[in-house]
């Protein structure tokens, strides 16, 4: 016994703070935590495509506003406008067995391409030439007779978004130019110097180059092709948007 009268046996104490711990506990049990079966937990739905080009279109037609992981073949071609869209609607991209296509390199390389042959024979010569090039972007070929078809397979093209470049071979490259740039969303360059054509396409955001393999010889020829598909399209600058 202490001087204030209180027991100061410890033992008795624990005693009496375990019993009412536990009458507490019967009283208030703790929650419990639920468990989710593994078969239950939340995978992220993915979008498996066969498709070898994405444009816009088929980006409305497939979008379920739910899944946002996309994956398409490895040589799929996505166009520019299809880019943005992409990232507009927040959907990742991704090629098989490859990064994702939003890295502005894997784009670059899966860039779509046309080249039209105008009045011209495929030769040895130039066909070695085109498998260059091809090596360095994949590209679809067309040979046409006419100017005026090429002019208008290459806008209709190039305005649905099935290609975001093109090339012109032809023998008459005046022509070529005045029929292509009369057409919507054509912005063609004659060219036949490397250096002058660097220097020229960006300023007119050119999505069309127009060559004479005649005129210009095979190694200028190469030179401005391997510009043309490393860069293009190049970007309309500001003060020509909205000029018709």
């Amino acid at each position: 016994m202490n001087p204030f009268g209180i027991s100061t046996d410890l033992d008795e104490l624990v005693r009496l703070v375990m019993s009412d711990l536990k009458t507490v506990g019967a009283l208030n049990p703790a929650p419990a935590v639920p468990v989710v079966p593994a078969s239950e937990e939340k995978v992220e739905p993915v979008l498996r495509l066969s498709d070898k080009l994405i444009n816009v279109a088929l980006i409305e037609s497939k979008d379920d506003r739910k899944t946002r992981r996309w994956i398409v073949p490895r040589r799929a071609i996505l166009t520019p406008l299809a880019k943005e869209e992409l990232r507009k609607r927040k959907i990742e991209l991704v090629y098989e067995e490859g990064s994702s296509s939003l890295n502005p390199d894997v784009q670059k390389a899966n860039g779509s391409f046309l080249i039209a042959l105008h009045g011209i024979k495929n030769n040895p010569t130039l066909s070695a030439l085109l498998d260059r090039v091809r090596k360095k972007v994949p590209f679809a070929q067309i040979e046409k007779s006419c100017i005026i078809e090429t002019t208008e397979e290459i806008a209709r093209q190039l305005l649905d978004q099935s290609i975001s470049a093109a090339v012109i071979l032809s023998p008459y490259p005046a022509p070529a130019s005045l029929l292509a740039n009369r057409r919507e969303g054509v912005r063609a360059l004659i060219a036949s110097d490397p250096n002058q054509f660097k220097a020229d396409a960006p300023l007119i955001g050119a999505n069309t180059l127009i060559l004479n393999p005649e005129s210009v010889g095979l190694f200028r020829m190469q030179q401005i092709l391997n510009e043309f598909v490393e860069k293009a399209p190049y970007s309309l600058p500001g003060f020509l948007k909205g000029i018709s």
